[in-house]
């Protein structure tokens, strides 16, 4: 309540001085807000009792967008931030709290009345309880205090004022270290709140139409090779290395926009080394079962140089070790040449979140080639 109070007085402190913010956070707004949920248990893994809701604080600094790049006039004129949150997820004893700045990306469906919001971010957390064998042994979700934070959000967006806007939005907030230190299950919180947005200088309405560009929608092949780290199930154990290698097909179906399609290859040399010192077999029956093989298939948003894709895909071989069916994967590419103006020979990078029904498996870098 302590913080909320004093996020309230933040607020109308910027208002009284919105004088000085027009100049020095041109185009910018600030939004406040809380967001109220709980923990659910993603994974019957999952040991400790959730008892208590969690609530989300935050404070967004965002900017819109007004065309300054060719991919902001295509996806229509989405707005860039920098949220600062305070997690308090009930349960204080196991879970603690969290802090974590996350930038993010929104981006708009508009109408007359009123505007829908969808939009995510990727940042780090430091959360106060993790694992500990004697005083938190049943928190065996959260390894680490530096974990990566996850958000997804929709909602929507009314106009109360020139200047002043009421959100109201439905998140998915994760938080884990992507199974580099064990034990990693992670907190996932499902919310739903209220924010007041505070525009600190009246901008006109710059939206124009989107423009016209031809699309070759020839499909495309492309190789992706990746290197990832895991941790095992124990607290203080080795990490060891993952190697991906996945062949693809896309095709764009907008200027914007993309499909994925592929096959995914995962070498675990966890699982090898479990598999000759636990199982007793011999090395070349350790290595197939070391082996995971996924068919999967995607989209991505093309955002200039960089593309944000998500995969979804199940195992059609996976002999040892099997988690849940479905994998996933988040990933963040940087493409050589913008993709608004080049289809082939395109080179990339990328870092990439893989997890099972938001239980994460690893995270990996990565460079790839479009054909």
């Amino acid at each position: 309540m302590k913080l909320f109070n004093l996020t309230v007085a933040l607020f109308a402190w910027l208002c009284g001085v919105s004088g000085w913010a027009q100049n020095t956070f041109y185009h910018s707004a600030l939004e406040i807000g809380v967001q109220h949920g709980k923990i659910f248990k993603h994974t019957s893994l999952f040991l400790p009792t959730v008892t208590q809701t969690s609530t989300l604080y935050e404070l967004n600094l965002v900017r819109n967008s007004h065309g300054q790049q060719l991919w902001q006039r295509i996806h229509g004129y989405p707005m860039f931030g920098v949220r600062a949150v305070y997690a308090d997820y009930g349960d204080a004893d196991i879970f603690g709290q969290g802090i974590a700045i996350v930038p993010n990306l929104t981006f708009f469906t508009r109408t007359s009345l009123v505007n829908i919001r969808y939009g995510m971010g990727i940042g780090l957390a430091y959360l106060t309880k993790k694992y500990n064998r004697l005083y938190n042994p049943t928190n065996n979700v959260i390894g680490s205090t530096v974990n990566n934070c996850t958000a997804l959000r929709l909602g929507l967006e009314w106009k109360l004022s020139p200047r002043l806007k009421l959100l109201t939005e439905g998140s998915f907030t994760h938080f884990s270290n992507g199974r580099t230190r064990a034990p990693n299950l992670g907190i996932n919180v499902g919310a739903f709140g209220a924010a007041l947005s505070y525009q600190f200088n009246k901008t006109p309405d710059t939206l124009t139409t989107k423009p016209i560009m031809p699309i070759n929608k020839k499909v495309r092949a492309g190789l992706r090779l990746a290197y990832g780290v895991q941790q095992g199930d124990q607290e203080g154990g080795p990490t060891f290395p993952i190697y991906v290698a996945d062949l693809f097909v896309q095709k764009r179906t907008s200027t914007g926009w993309q499909l994925l399609a592929g096959v995914e290859t995962n070498y675990y040399t966890g699982i090898y080394w479990f598999v000759i010192n636990q199982v007793a077999f011999d090395a070349d029956k350790a290595r197939s079962k070391a082996i995971k093989i996924s068919p999967y298939i995607g989209g991505e948003i093309l955002m200039g140089h960089v593309g944000i894709s998500f995969k979804l895909g199940g195992y059609v071989y996976n002999p040892f070790l099997q988690r849940q069916a479905v994998p996933s994967t988040l990933g963040i590419q940087y493409y050589m040449r913008p993709t608004y103006k080049v289809y082939k020979n395109q080179l990339f990078i990328g870092g990439y979140l893989r997890t099972h029904f938001a239980n994460a498996d690893y995270f990996a870098l990565g460079v790839g080639y479009v054909f």
